[in-house]
């Protein structure tokens, strides 16, 4: 009898994958991206912490937030857009610092159809939030009647001096202006917020004129 020879299957060979080995190069910008990325975020974590830039300004301290600037009076924080120094081209004449710092009460007016109302909007709020801090109690009125703005009409006529009027006007060319009481602003929206704020610092004893 002939033997019959089993058949052993053949082992199959895998293949193992090569695994890649990161160059010397690659490692070294690794950790140098590491350490470029950890060092961004100490320093802003470092300047978060510190509560951001201080600027001191006639005596007074004031610290860089988000949204501008704010310094403590009497203990009181106040919150301004802009810097004192920042403003001092802005020129006041006597009578309107006069006006603005022996009143206790001051109306704010307005056109109520200006074409850039909600700048002249948030410039009026900004500016009745700051004075209500100070103690000096706002009235708001319109130039004209309006459907939008259930608001007593009230003009310069109206201005005595235990109630100087504040009338918020858009204009192309910065005019500040005051006669009988009434202290006419003249800007574009860009000019408006500054100059309204350059006024409370003026009531504070910030600046001068």
């Amino acid at each position: 009898m002939s033997r019959v020879k089993k058949y052993k299957p053949k082992k199959e060979f895998h293949h193992k994958k090569r695994k890649k080995k990161l160059s010397k190069e690659l490692i070294w910008t690794l950790i140098l991206a590491g350490l470029m990325i950890a060092s961004v975020f100490g320093i802003m974590f470092s300047s978060y912490a510190k509560g951001g830039e201080k600027r001191p300004y006639n005596g007074y301290e004031f610290q860089r937030t988000n949204q501008g600037w704010f310094v403590k009076i009497n203990g009181q924080k106040y919150e301004f857009q802009y810097h004192p120094a920042d403003l001092e081209a802005i020129q006041l004449d006597p009578k309107t610092v006069d006006a603005l710092k022996g009143s206790k009460v001051l109306a704010i007016t307005f056109n109520p159809n200006s074409k850039n109302i909600k700048t002249i909007e948030a410039t009026r709020y900004n500016m009745e939030t700051l004075l209500s801090q100070t103690g000096i109690y706002t009235l708001t009125g319109t130039l004209n009647k309006s459907k939008e703005y259930a608001l007593p009409i009230i003009t310069c006529q109206n201005a005595t001096i235990a109630l100087p009027v504040i009338k918020l006007e858009e204009n192309i060319e910065t005019n500040i202006t005051t006669e009988n009481h009434c202290i006419t602003i003249q800007a574009d929206r860009y000019e408006l917020p500054a100059i309204t704020e350059r006024m409370i610092y003026v009531i504070l004893g910030i600046m001068d004129q």
